[in-house]
């Protein structure tokens, strides 16, 4: 007969080993499993590892493997435009994050990045000219994807707090639209779609 902490193994394979202790002795003691994994999702740790999940009143917005699933299927469509995992989970956590937030499916995230890449893929060229005109920057195609997808690491390529090396691979044609105000010198990055109502929608609200 498997033990409580080989169940908990083959429940949860991807929690670390002191949540998964933790789990099996609680369900050992209360003989309930969700209360078990109830004071797992209470810990500090398990806000570490699971970022986003968690609801204000404390319940959970996706069970543990369903969340690393999800976030798989993100990078996973990141990795076809480009964006190596290593890249994805350096640079897009917070992305990655708030996607999880706002519970963003794997195929909407799909149809979004999809989206972002037939709307403004002919525009690569006028983003680069713009900025090695006005900041003396070259940016590459892969920096320009990333901008698009989130627009707090294009402002940090901007500033040279990400260089492109970081970046690295080879990202598939994409682009963004421009609008700088002068007042606060900030790059606004909004993705076009040519569509009939010719509908503008910014990065923001991914």
């Amino acid at each position: 007969m498997a033990t409580y902490l080989e169940l908990a193994k083959s429940l949860y394979p991807n929690m670390p080993d002191n949540l998964l202790n933790m789990f099996a002795d609680e369900w050992a003691e209360t003989g309930d499993s969700n209360v078990a994994i109830a004071k797992v999702r209470g810990t500090t740790e398990y806000e570490t590892l699971f970022p986003g999940n968690k609801r204000a009143d404390g319940t959970v917005k996706f069970d543990e493997v369903t969340y690393v699933g999800l976030k798989e299927s993100y990078m996973g469509t990141l990795a076809e435009y480009g964006v190596s995992r290593e890249v994805s989970e350096s640079l897009l956590q917070n992305r990655l994050t708030s996607l999880i937030e706002g519970e963003v499916s794997g195929r909407e995230f799909l149809q979004r990045v999809s989206a972002v890449f037939q709307g403004v893929q002919e525009n690569i060229q006028e983003v680069q000219d713009f900025y090695s005109a006005n900041y003396g920057i070259d940016l590459t195609q892969e920096s320009i994807f990333l901008g698009a997808i989130d627009p707090s690491v294009g402002e940090d390529i901007v500033a040279g707090k990400i260089t492109t090396a970081q970046i690295g691979g080879e990202a598939a044609k994409a682009g963004f639209d421009i609008e700088l105000t002068t007042t606060s010198k900030k790059v606004l990055l909004t993705c076009s779609r040519s569509d009939t109502t010719n509908t503008r929608v910014t990065t923001e609200r991914w």
